[in-house]
């Protein structure tokens, strides 16, 4: 113990989760951000089931003001095809569809799959399922089965986990970094929300 609070304290080692996120994987991420980029150049679609904390969705509702028009929540096999890409690290699936479909897959460990570390703790069905035999790109993110960062007195096992900050972070990294890039061809992506078209006065930032 510190002394510390335990918010304050879960804040400190979630950072810290996060500079090795950026210090390790910052190549893999932007390799993503460019495999996604080129999807949209060619017209393809981008699918996605990456944990977001405990949810594949928590950032993609209909309407999210800011988000770029770029993903699809899931993946639908009778409309996906060749040269489409799946961002995935959460999913239950058809694996075999993924290499019939010949898509583009970009993974990464989540703690309730094969791929994190001590996966040999968990024992469900669904935890065996790996993502890194199909993925034409991994992302390498710290990540074990226990995902827990705060040991409590009296609690069996740690607390306060980070998945899902990890989650958010890495996909809107990807995300930024792809806008950047198509940005710098001349190409624009659409944007979701009810954001007030720009005015064209130089005066002002914004039209009412």
């Amino acid at each position: 113990p510190t002394g510390e609070p335990l918010a304050i304290q879960y804040t400190k080692r979630t950072r810290a989760k996060l500079t090795t996120l950026r210090e390790t994987q910052s190549d893999a991420l932007l390799k993503a951000a460019y495999a996604i980029a080129r999807t949209v150049r060619n017209k393809g679609t981008c699918w996605s089931s990456w944990d977001m904390g405990h949810s594949i969705s928590a950032d993609m509702i209909p309407d999210r003001n800011g988000e770029p028009e770029i993903f699809k929540v899931g993946i639908d096999f009778s409309k996906a095809k060749k040269g489409d890409l799946f961002l995935a690290n959460v999913w239950g699936g058809d694996r075999a569809e993924l290499v019939k479909k010949e898509l583009f897959v970009i993974g990464a460990p989540a703690p309730w799959g094969g791929d994190a570390q001590r996966a040999d703790l968990i024992d469900r069905d669904s935890a065996k399922l790996m993502m890194r035999p199909y993925s034409h790109l991994w992302i390498d993110i710290d990540i074990s089965t226990i995902d827990g960062e705060m040991y409590i007195p009296g609690m069996p096992a740690p607390i306060g986990p980070f998945s899902g900050v990890i989650g958010m972070v890495s996909y809107w990294m990807m995300l930024a970094d792809a806008c950047r890039a198509l940005a710098r061809e001349g190409l624009s992506v659409k944007v979701k929300g009810d954001e007030p078209k720009l005015s064209g006065r130089k005066d002002v930032v914004w039209s009412s």
